[in-house]
């Protein structure tokens, strides 16, 4: 357990971890980590990294982005939300949270503006009309729309998902033992394996230490999830990731699949078709939701990034040699006009 989550889970017992999830629910999410970059040239700075137009992020329109590298592969990906004029929370998987700050901090020397790692939050995850409720009695505002943001004594509150209503909230330290009987009334606390579960279901990609500097963004359809623009100017990797868009053919992207295997599947596993030697891709996001005991059969949903042939198989290979059934499932959006 990070430090800063100490106070937290000496509030409450621990979060219900099995069975389905309820319709409304409060989990911590704890695999996230926040960094803060502030200064006169913090914008400038995201700006040039970033594969999101940071000019469309605002006090109430938070955006998702991805960094890359000068080939560019992502190193990470993110949730950026606007405290002030000059000061960025960036929502990031935990366990890429310093790597991305090393790897940033060679080009964040050039502006006046520091980025830290901030441990002064805690991130929420929300879903249903209690906690809609709940959160009305915290903000002056819930917003309705998708990535429209709401402070209130910055704290952040994010809607993620308007169809299903959910939201993230990321909550102060120190308000934490005035809010929190606010944020829970009347709903569940769960494990956050509920939040990413859902997040697999809207599609969003996310980076950890398994995937790092693996896809480029077009592999993870941020084409489709909003965190690319083609129009706001250069950026680190803009080049090739730009030359693929208009020029080039990408022959892998992200799916949405179903995993029955007798193994146990971990993000960044490669995934093979039998006896070919190369394999035709990775797995991103991966969270359980059945084990069969009587055939130690477990099942997972999971976001893979797949050559277009290998999504119409059937079954895959670990390297390992292990077995995987594979089926399709729906994503959100659309693929229809991504090259493949």
């Amino acid at each position: 357990m990070h430090n800063h989550w100490k106070p937290f889970f000496s509030l409450v017992s621990q979060p219900q971890a099995s069975g389905a999830a309820p319709t409304n629910y409060i989990a911590p999410l704890i695999h996230y980590g926040l960094l803060n970059t502030v200064g006169a040239d913090a914008a400038k700075f995201i700006q040039g990294q970033s594969s999101c137009d940071i000019r469309e992020v605002s006090l109430k329109k938070a955006q998702y982005g991805s960094f890359s590298n000068p080939k560019g592969r992502c190193f990470a990906n993110f949730l950026i939300s606007q405290s002030s004029a000059d000061s960025f929370l960036l929502r990031i998987r935990d366990d890429i949270s310093n790597t991305t700050q090393q790897t940033l901090a060679k080009y964040l020397a050039f502006f006046k503006a520091e980025q830290n790692p901030s441990e002064d939050y805690l991130c929420f995850g929300l879903k249903g009309d209690q906690a809609i409720q709940n959160l009305s009695q915290i903000f002056d505002e819930v917003p309705k729309q998708t990535l429209a943001s709401s402070q209130q004594n910055n704290n952040h509150l994010i809607c993620i998902d308007p169809e299903n209503k959910r939201y993230e909230c990321w909550v102060k330290n120190n308000d934490l033992e005035t809010l929190w009987p606010i944020l829970n009334k009347n709903i569940p606390l769960v494990d956050n394996i509920y939040w990413e579960l859902d997040t697999v279901r809207l599609g969003l990609a996310e980076l950890s230490s398994s995937t790092i500097d693996m896809f480029i963004p077009q592999m993870l359809n941020h084409q489709k999830t909003g965190a690319i623009s083609f129009t706001k100017g250069c950026f680190t990797g803009q080049e090739i990731i730009a030359r693929m868009q208009y020029k080039g053919k990408v022959k892998r992207r992200l799916y949405r699949v179903e995993f029955s295997s007798s193994a146990i599947i971990s993000a960044g596993a490669e995934l093979f078709i039998q006896n070919k030697a190369q394999a035709i891709g990775n797995v991103v996001n991966i969270c359980p939701i059945v084990q069969n005991e009587v055939d130690e059969q477990h099942q997972f949903e999971a976001l893979a990034v797949l050559t277009h042939d290998a999504s119409g198989e059937q079954q895959l290979f670990l390297s390992d040699g292990s077995t995987v059934s594979i089926s399709l499932l729906a994503l959100p959006y659309s693929l229809d006009n991504v090259a493949s």
